[in-house]
Parts: structure tokens; C-alpha cells; sequence
């Protein structure tokens, strides 16, 4: 007897496994795992790279936030002019080329230093890019401007206070220094060297602030290439007490007006060059009427403001404002970067026109004022700068400075005084 086969079929066991209702919740928690876990590993990915970029920010920021050092102008003048070979071993540097050497050596810090230039960065570290803000400007007209948001902003402003000081030397070579008289026609690579130097220094591309200053910096060792020139194919430089006068001139108010944005940190004050100045004006007294509160219809126009915090009271004083509480520190470091390049530039001075500044005896005077720079330039031994009130329980960074500077400044004006007195061609020009 034979059986029939079976009408039933024996069914897989995946077939079996699909329609069961635990296993589909299974495997639905075994695919949220996996997302879970690769959701976890990308954080962590993500959280160690944001801890090695903040890192790696933060090392250079401390690295290339560091003040260059001071150096021997005199020895890297006489160091470059041999490697150049401008002059023999042994000889000394033809007139001018100290000064002019300096000038460049500062253009070379300023490009060279960690970090190169920062004042025109726009990506991190030094910058994070920039946002549309709108700002007053020194007339009360409000603009809209790309302002930068920027995570270093110490050594940027410490790169515009030395620059400035740069152009000072630079302008006056091309207008004084390097002209016999004003109808005269100084070297192209001077004027050359003022255009470019004269960029502005936000400016980071087409052209960048950089490019520039590197053409500037070879005009000027053109410049010094045909300073070394011998007989008549040498480039002129005239050592007169005019020219050191007008010089003293620009340094003055430099330094004045650099002194007078410090002491703003400390709050609202009447500013009064009459209390300021070493010559001219012991003969003169404030009228006990003119006071701070006078009518608004008799209150003087604005003038340009010095850091849009200064409002003309009368035709020599001057209300400055407080500076606000997150620019102390830019103005303080502006202020170390002028004293800086000043230091060096009045170095190179002093051994330039020696003879003219011993002619004078105004050699205690020009050492006086090196004195002061060389002491605001002492290191900051601090984390941050300190900014309290007149005789309050936290120093001022900004007073103490101010105080250098101050001093150096009145040492500035008494040496542009004696130079201008008894000079051959008569009052300092203020310009061709």
C-alpha cells in the first residue's frame, strides 16, 4: 500500500523569523543602535578635531602675540651694509644710511615676526572673517562698515602704532632729509617707497597691505645702494638742523597725542597743551571764565576727534573722553608699537646728526628721551592690561605708559626747540 504524498510543505525558517513580531522589533533596535553608535563616534570625531583647532589657535595666538624684541640698530645697519657689501670692513657708514637702514629694519620686523603682518588678516587665527556693522565716525554720521571679528587684536594694533612711526621717518625723508632745498627734487626710490608704505593697512588683497610694504622696503634699499655710491653718483642726504627740527616736529605730536589717548583710560579730562609744552607758553594763563558748561549755540564745530573721544571746547582745549572699556588694550598696545619703532628710529637719529645735535648741546636731551622710550618698552609681566581709576587699588597699565611717554614727549619738544633755534635756513618748513 502505497501512501500519497504530503500536501503540506515545510516552510523556511527566515519566512518564519520575518513574520514574528519580536524579531522585527529587534532588528529595529539593532538599526537605531548602529545610527546611535555612528552618531557617537562623529561626536567624538567632531569634539577631539574642535579641541586640536582651539589648541593649535591658542598656541599661536600666544606665540605670535609676542612683542618683538628690541635690537642694535646701529650693529644690524653696519651688519647689512657689509653683507651688501656697501662698504668695506671696517669703514664707516655713509651719511643717512643709519636712519634709513632702521626705517627698513622696521618694515622687515613687521613683515618677518610670527605671524607676519596680522593688521590685515581676514581668517583665523587672527581674524574670524568680518559682519556688516553700522558705526559712528568722528562727525556723528553713522555708517554701515565691514567691521572684523578678530580674536587677536594686541599685535595688530601694535603693527599700526610702529607703522605710523614708519611713515613719519619715511615722509620726511622724502620732504626734508633727501632734498637740498624745497624747490629741490628728492630720489625716486623715496617717493616710491612713501607711496607704497602710505597702503592702507587693511587692505588684504588686490594689493595686500604686505606686497606693498615688501616694494617699500626695496625702494629703500635702493635707496641705500646709492647712498654707498661713490663721488658725485652718491644719493643725497643732508644733515641740517632744519631737517632734524622737522623731524622733532612730527615726533612731538606723535608722541603728545599718543600720551593723550593713554591718559583717557582713566576717565573724562580737560586737555591743555599750555600745561604740556616746555616753550612758549609760561606766559600764558586759562581765563578763570572759560569753563566746561557754556551754551550750545557758542560751542565750536567737531573737529576730527582723537579716537572719536575728543570735543573742542575753545581754540586750545579740549574735552578728552573716557576710552570705552574694550579698546584700552588697543590703545595700549598702538602706543607700545609707536615707542618702539620711535626708540629705534631716534637711535639711528642721534648717530646720524651727532655733530648737529652736539652743536646744539642737545645730546642730554635726545638721551633723555631714549631714556623714557627704552623704560615703556619694559616687558608686561601681567596676563592681561590693568585699567583702574586714579589712585585705586588696581594699577593702570595706560597711566604708567602715558607717564614714558609724557616725558619723552616734552624731552622731544625742547630738542625741536633748540634745533629750530639758530638754524642756517631759518623756521622748520612744513613741507616742499
Amino acid at each position: 500500500m502505497t501512501s500519497e504524498p504530503s500536501s503540506e510543505r515545510p516552510t523556511d525558517e527566515p519566512a518564519l523569523s520575518s513574520s514574528d513580531p519580536s524579531a522585527g522589533t529587534a532588528g529595529e533596535e539593532t538599526s537605531a543602535s548602529r545610527r546611535a553608535s555612528r552618531r557617537q563616534r562623529f561626536m567624538r570625531v567632531a569634539g577631539i578635531a574642535l579641541v586640536v583647532y582651539l589648541g593649535v589657535n591658542l598656541g599661536l595666538s600666544i606665540w605670535w602675540s609676542r612683542e618683538p624684541p628690541i635690537f642694535d640698530t646701529l650693529e644690524e645697519a653696519r651688519t647689512h651694509a657689509i653683507a651688501q657689501k656697501h662698504i668695506a670692513e671696517g669703514a664707516d657708514l655713509p651719511m643717512g644710511y643709519h636712519t634709513v637702514h632702521t626705517a627698513q629694519r622696521l618694515i622687515d620686523t613687521l613683515l618677518d615676526k610670527p605671524g607676519g603682518l596680522l593688521v590685515n588678516d581676514m581668517f583665523p587665527p587672527a581674524t574670524y572673517g568680518a559682519v556688516p556693522w553700522r558705526v559712528e565716525d568722528a562727525y556723528g554720521v553713522r555708517r554701515w562698515k565691514a567691521v572684523r571679528v578678530r580674536w587677536l587684536d594686541n599685535i595688530p594694533n601694535w603693527e599700526y602704532g610702529a607703522l605710523v612711526a614708519v611713515r613719519d621717518i619715511v615722509l620726511v625723508l622724502m620732504l626734508d632729509m633727501t632734498r637740498y632745498r624745497g624747490q629741490s627734487e628728492g630720489p625716486p626710490e623715496i617717493r616710491r617707497a612713501f607711496q607704497r608704505i602710505n597702503i592702507d593697512h587693511t587692505s588684504w588683497i588686490l594689493p595686500s597691505a604686505e606686497s606693498q610694504y615688501t616694494v617699500a622696503r626695496d625702494e629703500l634699499e635702493a635707496y641705500l645702494e646709492a647712498l654707498s655710491r661713490p663721488g658725485r653718483e652718491r644719493a643725497p642726504f643732508f644733515v641740517r638742523q632744519d631737517n632734524l627740527a622737522e623731524y622733532f616736529r612730527y615726533v612731538e605730536r606723535r608722541l603728545g597725542e599718543t600720551a593723550i589717548a593713554l591718559r583717557a583710560s582713566a576717565g573724562d579730562y580737560l586737555y591743555d597743551p599750555r600745561a604740556l609744552t616746555s616753550f612758549g607758553y609760561a606766559h600764558e594763563q586759562i581765563a578763570p571764565q572759560q569753563t566746561l558748561e557754556r551754551p550750545e549755540e557758542e560751542r565750536p564745530q567737531w573737529e576730527p576727534p582723537l579716537a572719536g573721544r575728543e570735543e573742542v571746547l575753545d581754540s586750545s582745549r579740549r574735552l578728552v573722553r573716557k576710552t570705552p572699556w574694550l579698546e584700552i588694550d588697543d590703545v595700549f598696545f598702538e602706543a607700545r608699537g609707536t615707542a618702539f619703532a620711535l626708540y629705534h628710529l631716534l637711535l639711528a637719529v642721534r648717530d646720524d646728526f651727532e655733530q648737529v645735535i652736539d652743536g646744539q648741546r642737545a645730546m642730554g636731551q635726545m638721551n633723555r628721551a631714549l631714556s623714557e622710550l627704552h623704560a615703556a618698552l619694559q616687558p608686561i609681566r601681567t596676563p592681561m592690561i590693568m585699567a583702574g581709576r586714579d589712585y585705586s587699588i588696581t594699577p593702570n597699565h595706560s597711566i604708567t605708559l602715558a607717564a614714558y611717554l609724557a616725558q619723552a614727549h616734552l624731552a622731544v619738544a625742547d630738542l625741536r626747540s633748540l634745533m629750530s633755534m639758530g638754524s642756517p635756513a631759518g623756521p622748520p618748513r612744513a613741507g616742499p
